[in-house]
């Protein structure tokens, strides 16, 4: 069974240590800084080591003015991300490997700055 309610919860646990607010879907009334854990597509993992691969969308936001707080964000995912590695996602699953696949940074008209990751995270059966 792949292991998606507990890999989720892996994934909000990790992104919990940057100590910004993390959603799956964040509430209408929220303010940034935020973070949210977005879409995701699954696929098998190679053949030799029996897994799967999640390609996860991870959605940054800020109102500050300027670009520093949502660099900074940018950067505080992507440490606490290379960090998890070999963590144990379930009693049969670890993450095996994380790859930022693309990062893209935008400018709203109302100010609002928006960080979307792409990642790609490995799961191998322990």
């Amino acid at each position: 069974m792949i292991p998606l309610n507990n890999y989720q919860r892996t994934l909000y646990e990790i992104l919990n240590k940057t100590n910004y607010k993390v959603y799956d879907e964040v509430p209408k009334d929220e303010e940034p800084p935020v973070i949210s854990i977005s879409d995701y597509t699954i696929a098998d993992g190679d053949y030799k080591n029996r897994g799967y691969i999640i390609n996860q969308k991870i959605d940054i936001y800020s109102l500050y003015e300027g670009k520093k707080e949502i660099n900074t964000m940018v950067s505080d995912v992507l440490k606490e991300l290379k960090l998890a590695l070999n963590i144990s996602v379930d009693d049969t699953f670890f993450i095996a490997d994380i790859k930022l696949l693309e990062s893209s940074v935008s400018r709203m008209e109302d100010g609002l700055y928006i960080a979307n990751l792409n990642i790609l995270f490995e799961l191998e059966e322990i």
